[in-house]
């Protein structure tokens, strides 16, 4: 067990030896055969310990016995107590996955904290075949389906050459010491059900289960690679500065568009279904629209307009929605703006787009601030007569996504400016111009 162990070690971590690793023991057999396998290697590491508060004077128990061996094998101990039933109802998570973030949140806090170099959790190969099959149950892409990875950024996996079987034998010839969870027996749970249930009735039909998803999963994992490096390398993605684009054609050119596509949305809570019904309508007009449970679709001219469904401008610094010609600052649509007066004859001109310069003299205070509407219209500078705001944004080949963060500033309900685009010829600056109203982006 030490060679092999030793072997994975060095095809994954360079220098391993030189290397400080944080071990999360929870005092179950297979995180203390990791701890075992770190102490007999003489490679430096710490211990980090959990008490979820879950199972009484079980828990106690197990933190103490942990905090025993990190004394034995004369190494730091870090341990912390949870809250879980409480953060898990606050979160309105389960309790497996409120048990999940808090732990490791907490692990990469000490990670960074005393700068170990990663992070070590006991997974096996039994778990690489339980999480593929539960990821299956749920409905997965080939993230899911290829499992527990053994290196990924700062977490690693040093047990996954192995499988539970082998782990025990190890413990009992090596007179190895371990607690016992007794909620690991219980089915409520889904993960248990799949490892003591539907694995063993599996193993029945092929004794070689494990080792065969394990290597399937390897496999998956390829696949996965060839395809993130085929949209990476098309550049189908691109992030624009309030949304992300993908251009439609090019997910239809690819081998297969359902799969691209799905990858593509994976981050954004797109389900399967939800991407089979975008990739049925990608031929379908500007304006069909999709939602995730964070995010919205849009198709816009030959590409898909990704937006946050959080990200809705608000004026809620404005009393009202309105500006004041005394007002130091105002806020529209998350962007903060300076407001000054000033005179003409003192004052360099500021034409960036961004900010605006008015003639005060025309206006009429206070101000209105609030999206444009389909039935405005206004007077663009340069322009002699009147054109629709709609029509203008068209012309401007303003995406659809980005139409509903349009803002206009009013004077009588008179548009004055078309915020951040173009100011009204009927409030421009003149020679016969004596005072400016400024607004300033921050």
């Amino acid at each position: 067990m030490l060679e092999r162990f030793y072997t994975f070690l060095q095809t994954y971590i360079s220098r391993f030896s030189e290397q400080t690793f944080l071990l999360t023991l929870s005092g179950g057999l297979d995180s203390v055969v990791m701890g075992y396998l770190f102490y007999k290697s003489k490679i430096p590491f710490a211990i980090a310990h959990c008490n979820f508060q879950l199972r009484d004077e079980d828990s106690d128990q197990d933190e103490l016995f942990v905090k025993k061996l990190s004394q034995q094998w004369n190494v730091p101990f870090h341990s912390i107590r949870f809250d879980t039933l409480t953060f898990s109802k606050e979160n309105k998570k389960s309790i497996q996955l409120a048990a999940r973030e808090l732990r490791y949140d907490w692990f990469e806090q000490l990670r960074q904290q005393y700068q170990y170099d990663y992070i070590c959790t006991a997974h096996h190969k039994n778990d690489v075949a339980e999480t593929m099959l539960y990821n299956l149950s749920n409905g997965t892409g080939l993230r899911g389906l290829h499992g527990i990875r053994a290196l990924h950024k700062h977490l690693f996996r040093p047990l996954l050459f192995t499988n539970k079987n082998e782990l025990l034998a190890f413990a009992k010839n090596n007179m190895i010491e371990w607690r016992e969870d007794v909620s690991n027996q219980s089915n409520y749970y889904k993960r248990n059900y799949i490892r003591n249930k539907v694995l063993p009735l599996m193993k029945e039909i092929n004794p070689q289960l494990i080792e065969n998803m394990v290597e399937t999963s390897v496999k998956l994992a390829e696949v996965e690679k060839i395809v993130a490096k085929s949209i990476e390398e098309k550049q189908l993605l691109k992030k624009e500065a309030s949304y992300d684009s993908i251009d439609i054609a090019q997910v239809q050119q690819a081998a297969s568009p359902l799969l691209v596509l799905s990858e593509l949305l994976r981050s954004y809570h797109f389900s399967f279904s939800n991407v089979k019904q975008i990739i049925d309508a990608l031929g379908k007009q500007s304006g069909t629209q999709f939602l995730s449970s964070t995010h919205s679709i849009v198709i816009d001219r030959g590409k898909l307009l990704i937006s946050s469904r959080n990200s809705e401008p608000n004026t809620d610094s404005l009393e009202n929605n309105v500006l004041y010609a005394d007002a130091n600052t105002c806020t529209i649509a998350h962007k903060k703006y300076i407001v000054s007066q000033e005179e003409k004859a003192t004052f360099a001109l500021d034409t960036l787009v961004q900010n605006v310069c008015l003639d005060m003299d025309k206006l009429s205070f206070p101000l209105e601030i609030r999206k444009w509407q389909q039935k405005d219209r206004f007077k663009p500078l340069g322009m002699k007569g009147f054109k629709k705001v709609s029509d203008f944004l068209i012309d401007q080949k303003i995406p659809l996504i980005e139409k509903d963060n349009i803002f206009v500033l009013t004077s009588k309900k008179e548009i004055c400016w078309l915020v951040g685009m173009r100011v009204d010829d009927r409030f421009k600056i003149s020679k016969k111009t004596k005072h400016i109203f400024y607004l300033k982006q921050a």
